[in-house]
């Protein structure tokens, strides 16, 4: 089953000249795990291939798709969803001339939204993984995360999930964080700026180019190589950086967050590459095509490694697969070094080059959302 599983995937790559991300190959894998043997009874093992490949790649209706939001009239949410006039604040609740302090009572949020908003103020906390994000964006200079709550089905490689149903965001904090070494971050400002596309009708703006952006991080660089050695994300004299919205946002279904250094655009290194595993001496030699920016301590996991004979390979394979991920020993521009020796295997590595994950070019931002509780 892995080698099926290799052979399509490696066909579909080839054939849509695109590497799969994680969501599409646990998709593959599990439509492969449920077909039935023997609709292809008597076929060529490399007809079956040949035949999924064409089934995964035309039918792209089949792979997980991100769906498209639809526009959304927030004057006419204020006005029908939370009963207002559209031109007036959120916090001022229409009340009928006819209502009683009675009447008013039994509803002890209207009153709150009246008299102490803050009563109602709620939090909810999301985070952003660079490596489980939606596959329609660069993954360079744009990273896009769909929101949902716990109590919802949702693909967990493409969501940042929350136990909150939240609505009305009044605040939005970024903790600090670990930032991935890239080629334009620092310059003589020093400063990281953080974006957050779908609120930008509300942000901090530099009026001369129109770059918009909702956080402030100073960067501290964490070892001597200035392009290999990752960054910590300190807010300026704080622990966190905020930004409050003047009009409380009333939904937000994705988040689409682009980093300035702090005006232009950061373009970050790839988080994946692939490479081609090979022995040497009594360790695994993994060579790319292009420079990787990995340092030394850092660790990439590899996806599907496989051999022509699984079975008398399967420990080897698994310290290979080792989801926590595998410890970069040595390095070149093009080349890293983990300290697993292969030069007992059985079997031919089925599958080279295989997709690399890079946990040295991850990041995960923290938030910590504020919103108006609805009942």
């Amino acid at each position: 089953m892995e080698s099926l599983f290799s052979a399509v995937s490696n066909g579909i790559i080839k054939k849509r000249k695109t590497p799969l991300r994680e969501h599409e190959r646990t998709f593959i894998r599990q439509q492969i795990q449920q077909l039935d043997s023997t609709q292809f009874k008597g076929k060529p093992i490399t007809s079956i291939i040949a035949i999924l490949i064409e089934l995964f790649s035309t039918n792209l209706d089949k792979l997980p798709k991100i769906p498209k939001e639809l526009p959304i009239d927030m004057h006419e949410i204020l006005a029908n969803e939370i009963g207002k006039d559209p031109e007036t604040s959120l916090l001022e609740k229409k009340v009928d001339k006819a209502a009683t302090v009675d009447k008013l009572l039994q509803s002890p949020y209207v009153l709150q939204r009246i008299f102490n908003p803050s009563a109602l103020y709620r939090k909810a906390y999301l985070i952003l993984d660079r490596k489980f994000q939606t596959s329609d964006i660069n993954n360079i200079n744009e990273f896009k995360w769909h929101i949902a709550s716990t109590n919802r089905s949702f693909d967990p490689f493409i969501t940042a999930a929350t136990t909150a149903p939240f609505k009305d965001i009044i605040k939005i904090k970024m903790f600090p964080f670990r930032f991935p070494n890239s080629e334009n971050t620092v310059t003589e400002f020093n400063r990281l700026s953080v974006e957050i596309m779908e609120l930008n009708s509300q942000a901090c703006i530099f009026t001369h180019i129109n770059k918009r952006f909702h956080f402030s991080f100073n960067i501290e660089l964490l070892g001597p190589d200035t392009r290999i050695d990752p960054y910590n994300m300190n807010d300026i004299g704080n622990s966190f950086a905020e930004f409050e919205f003047h009009d409380p946002i009333i939904e937000l279904n994705t988040i689409t967050v682009r980093f300035g250094n702090p005006e232009t655009l950061i373009n970050l290194d790839p988080d994946s590459l692939y490479g081609v595993v090979s022995a040497v001496g009594a360790q695994t030699l993994i060579t790319f095509t292009q420079p990787h920016y990995c340092p030394i301590g850092s660790t990439i996991v590899i996806s599907d490694f496989n051999t022509t004979n699984p079975i008398s390979d399967a420990a080897i394979i698994n310290l290979l697969n080792n989801a926590n991920g595998l410890v970069i020993v040595a390095l070149t521009t093009l080349t890293i070094t983990i300290d697993i020796d292969i030069s007992g295997l059985v079997g031919i590595i089925d599958g080279n080059p295989f997709y690399i994950y890079l946990n040295g070019k991850r990041f995960a931002l923290r938030l910590e959302l504020t919103y108006l509780a609805n009942s």
